[in-house]
C-alpha cells in the first residue's frame, strides 16, 4: 500500500470522530473548519472522486451524530466568539489562497500556450498578438524574419537533438540583439518599433555578424542567414498583418541569393 492510499485511509477514519465532536461540542460552535483537513488531504491525494466522498462522510458523520447525540451545551461567549473569529480567518485566507493559486496557474498555462518548447522564445501566436498591438500605434514599424538555410541538411547528419540545440543557441543570441519570435519550424521573426530603416537594417546585420562569430563559426557550421525586414513608416494606416505577408512573400528573393544576406524592404 503505497503512502498516497494510506492518506486517504487515515482521512476517511478520522471524519466520523470530527462529526461526533462537532455534534458534542454544541450547535453554537461550529468545527466546520476541521473537516477541511481531511477532505483536502482525500482530494489532493485521490482528485476528485476521493475528495467527494470524503465530503459525502463528512456530512453523514455529522447527520449521524446530530440524530445519536442531540445535545445542547452552552459555551462561553468570550470563547465562542473567539472561536468563531479563527474560523473566519481560516476560511478568508484559504479563499486568499486558492484565488492567488489559480490565478498564477492560469497564468502559467497562458505563458506555456504563449512560448515556444524548443528555444523558450514567445511563439506565433505571441508574434501575432504583439504585432497587432504595435502595428496599431503611429509611428514605423520593421518586422523581421531569420532563416537558417541548409537546417534540413543538419537533421539528417546530426540529428533532430543536435538541430534543436544549436536553434536554442541562436535564439538566445537574437534574443539578446532584438525582441524575438519562434515563428515557424526554420524561421525566427522579431519587431522593430520606431527606427529608421537604416537603423533597422543595421540591427539586422549585427544580428547575422554575432550568429554566425558565436554559434555557427565556433561549430564549424557554414549555413548561411537570409534576414529580411520589411519596413513600413506608418504602421497604424495598414491593414493587420499587411506588413507580415508582405515580407512572407518578400523572403523569396533572399532565399535565391548566395552566401548570407540581410536586406530591408520598404511597404509602399
Amino acid at each position: 500500500m503505497n503512502k498516497k492510499t494510506v492518506l486517504i485511509i487515515i482521512s476517511l477514519l478520522i471524519i466520523p470522530g470530527i462529526g461526533l465532536l462537532d455534534q458534542v461540542s454544541g450547535e453554537d460552535l461550529s468545527l466546520i473548519v476541521l473537516y477541511l483537513v481531511p477532505i483536502a488531504f482525500a482530494s489532493w491525494f485521490g482528485g476528485a472522486i476521493w475528495g467527494s466522498i470524503a465530503g459525502i462522510l463528512a456530512i453523514a458523520s455529522w447527520t449521524m451524530a446530530n440524530l445519536a447525540f442531540p445535545v445542547r451545551v452552552d459555551l462561553d461567549p468570550t470563547f465562542e466568539h473567539s472561536w468563531e473569529l479563527a474560523e473566519k480567518a481560516v476560511f478568508f485566507a484559504l479563499a486568499v489562497i486558492t484565488m492567488t493559486k489559480l490565478r498564477a496557474l492560469v497564468d502559467a498555462e497562458k505563458r506555456k500556450g504563449l512560448t515556444d518548447f524548443t528555444t523558450g522564445l514567445p511563439n506565433r501566436r505571441a508574434f501575432a498578438s504583439d504585432l497587432a498591438a504595435a502595428q496599431a500605434e503611429e509611428g514605423s514599424l520593421d518586422v523581421g524574419f531569420i532563416e537558417l538555410e541548409g537546417l534540413e541538411n543538419l537533421y539528417l547528419e546530426h540529428g533532430e537533438a543536435y538541430v534543436e540545440a544549436l536553434l536554442k543557441a541562436i535564439a538566445a543570441m537574437a534574443r539578446s540583439v532584438v525582441p524575438t519570435y519562434r515563428f515557424g519550424d526554420e524561421r525566427l521573426a522579431f519587431i522593430l518599433k520606431g527606427l529608421s530603416d537604416q537603423r533597422a537594417t543595421d540591427a539586422g546585420r549585427k544580428l547575422a555578424e554575432r550568429i554566425e562569430s558565436e554559434t555557427l563559426n565556433p561549430k564549424g557550421l557554414s549555413l548561411k542567414l537570409k534576414i529580411g525586414i520589411a519596413h513600413c513608416g506608418d504602421s497604424a494606416s495598414i491593414a493587420p498583418q499587411a506588413l507580415r505577408k508582405f515580407l512572407e512573400g518578400s523572403m523569396i528573393f533572399l532565399r535565391g541569393k548566395p552566401g548570407t544576406q540581410v536586406e530591408n524592404f520598404d511597404f509602399v
